[in-house]
């Protein structure tokens, strides 16, 4: 596996996550007490309310929100097949930790969501056998916004159009938190990875480094 250096330990995650476990039992002084904290130590419901305003509600917001997860919005400068490798770099992260969301089907047109590593690619033929097709393809642009209801390059796994099959490179799942686009380009979100079961999502094992093609391309 290759290692995974995230380089935002982002204490404002893991604070809100402990605020929201001991919520129920604040009483009124607490709460007032909690005004003067610094930014790190504020709630995740403080953190919904600020970056979903900056996110401008896009579905998958709206369906993190509706789960209850903890997350974190980070805008960035869309650079035109950039891809995550890209946004990795305008945010300081680490590429191996900025997940693609893949629209893709099989032979027979059936669409389906693969998620991948920014600084890897989906080795189609071991996906194809994962999910037990004999072949699988990249949608094109206007087919993928069609069934995802993003724009490419935007596109996100929460709060898709169409029901659609997730697949999730195993490894994403073991990250301590991924960075996925929001549904907007320029927007991605820090979140669990493990909120990803929520979707139904299918652990499989098809990834394989960028060609040198690829990394002369970008």
């Amino acid at each position: 596996m290759m290692p995974c250096v995230w380089s935002l330990a982002i204490p404002q995650f893991k604070a809100a996550v402990k605020a929201q476990a001991s919520s129920a039992s604040r009483t009124s002084t607490a709460k007032e007490a909690t005004k003067s904290r610094p930014p790190h130590a504020r709630s995740i419901k403080a953190i919904h309310r600020n970056t979903s305003d900056r996110a401008g509600h896009t579905p998958a917001i709206k369906w993190l929100q509706g789960q209850r997860l903890a997350f974190e919005v980070r805008p960035y400068a869309y650079v035109e097949r950039g891809g995550a490798v890209n946004s990795a770099h305008v945010l300081g992260l680490d590429p191996y930790a900025a997940v693609n969301t893949l629209v893709m089907q099989g032979e027979l047109g059936r669409a389906v969501v693969v998620l991948m590593h920014g600084n890897a690619e989906v080795y189609t033929k071991a996906l194809a056998r994962e999910v037990s097709c004999k072949t699988v393809t990249t949608c094109l642009p206007k087919e993928a916004n069609k069934d995802s209801g993003y724009v490419v390059g935007g596109t996100s796994p929460f709060g898709l159009r169409k029901d659609m099959p997730v697949y999730v490179e195993t490894s994403v799942l073991a990250l301590p938190m991924m960075a996925i686009n929001a549904g907007k380009l320029g927007l991605l979100v820090l979140v669990d990875p493990t909120c990803l079961l929520r979707l139904g999502a299918v652990a499989v094992q098809c990834a394989k480094p960028k060609t040198l093609r690829w990394q002369l391309m970008h």
